[in-house]
Formats: C-alpha cells, sequence, structure tokens
C-alpha cells in the first residue's frame, strides 16, 4: 500500500467489496474476513476473504473491487505509538475477477512427453471433444503462445521462451484438471500463411462438456 509512511502504523485492517458484479455464481452476504492486526511500512502480510459459490454453479464467476479499511496509528521519532488513532481507507485500484480458469490447475501427470500418450486414451474414454478453426491477431509464433494462453488462463506446456518467433507452424499443448477432477486437454495446432496470417485449429477434449463452451466463448471475447 502506497499510502503507508515510515511514521504510521495501520491496525485492524479489514476490506469491503464494491462494485460486485456475479451471475448467481457467489453468494457475498456470506463473506468472511480474516483481519490484518497490524501492519508496518514497507512490511508484507496476507488478507483473507471466503466467498461462498452457489452449488447450482459449477464454474461461478463474479468481479469485484476492494476497499481496504483500517485505523492510522501516528508513531514518534522513536517508532512509539503517539497520539490517537483515526480511520482511513484505500481503493485498490485493479478489480479482482474469478473467472472458470480459477479452477483449474496443470496436470501433474501430464508433461509433453506424455502428452500424445493421454491424448490417445481420451478417444477411448468418456472425454467431449470439439474443434474450432480461427484467425488469431497475433503476428509471431511466440505471442501465440503468451497471449492465447492469458486468454483462456491455462498455461501451454511447451516452454514460451524457447519458441522461435519466425516460426511458420508450431503446435501449443495444454493440459488441466479442475478442483473436481475432471480433465482438459487442448491442442493449439498455429500456420503462418503466405499473408502472414495466423490460423489455427483448436481441438478440446474435455471430461467436462461444459468447459469446452467456456474455453472457446473466453477465446472470441477475448
Amino acid at each position: 500500500m502506497n499510502n503507508i509512511n515510515p511514521s504510521q502504523l495501520l491496525k485492524n485492517i479489514t476490506i469491503e467489496l464494491t462494485d460486485l458484479s456475479s451471475e448467481s455464481g457467489f453468494v457475498f452476504s456470506k463473506s468472511e474476513i480474516i483481519e490484518i492486526e497490524d501492519l508496518k511500512y514497507n512490511e508484507d502480510k496476507h488478507i483473507f476473504f471466503k466467498l461462498v459459490k452457489s452449488e447450482e454453479e459449477t464454474y461461478g464467476h463474479c468481479s469485484f473491487g476492494i476497499f481496504l479499511k483500517f485505523d492510522v496509528q501516528e508513531l514518534d521519532a522513536k517508532g512509539n505509538p503517539h497520539g490517537n488513532t483515526y480511520k482511513d481507507q484505500y481503493k485498490i485500484d485493479s478489480k479482482v475477477t474469478i473467472k472458470y480458469s480459477d479452477y483449474f490447475v496443470t496436470n501433474p501427470k501430464v508433461s509433453l512427453s506424455n502428452f500424445e500418450e493421454f491424448w490417445n486414451k481420451c478417444e477411448k474414454s468418456n472425454f467431449s471433444e470439439s474443434k474450432e478453426k480461427l484467425q488469431l491477431p497475433y503476428s509471431n509464433m511466440k505471442l501465440v503462445g503468451k497471449n492465447f494462453s492469458n486468454v483462456i488462463g491455462f498455461e501451454t506446456l511447451n516452454e514460451v521462451d524457447k519458441v522461435d518467433q519466425n516460426a511458420k507452424k508450431y503446435e501449443f499443448l495444454f493440459s488441466v484438471i479442475n478442483i473436481f477432477g475432471a480433465m482438459v486437454f487442448l491442442r493449439l495446432q498455429v500456420i503462418f500463411n503466405q499473408a502472414n496470417q495466423c490460423l489455427s485449429m483448436i481441438t478440446i477434449r474435455s471430461q467436462d462438456e461444459t468447459v469446452d463452451k467456456l474455453i472457446l466463448d473466453e477465446i472470441y471475447k477475448g
């Protein structure tokens, strides 16, 4: 927080959520907050709060702003409390957004070396499959890896920094698993044609069909 100075101590720090936007995904009235007792200049601490997700919303999403509220204690030259405390607040500049990708983590069992093995097993099990052809707004292959990952919210298994940005053909692989154990695999095949247009084929294999649509919706929005 950039409003703390060396002659102040912040006490009883809590939060207030503002500009709430949720399509029945969360019940904000049941939020629980673990306050910070005090915060000194140049000190880092975490404040925790809980949002209760509606049971009918598997991938409930929302966004909100945050006001930090606290008591300010002035300190003397030796760092001792001086005078009475007074109340103040601080608005966090960026909104907090919770979306479907926050329910997923990289699948620890899958790597570049065994991705193909898992991908083939999907064909013989209960995975849905979605395919989509798209022209992407990227000018080189390295930007595809970085920006596409940001759009869908999943990290690629490929080491993007080692990708040849001048490559005309490449394939990015993704493997994630949600908090309920459902796996998702994604192949992004990319070609730059003679006109330097970025053309792609996206194939998703998932144990949860709703994720296919969520991913494609994010791509179209992004």
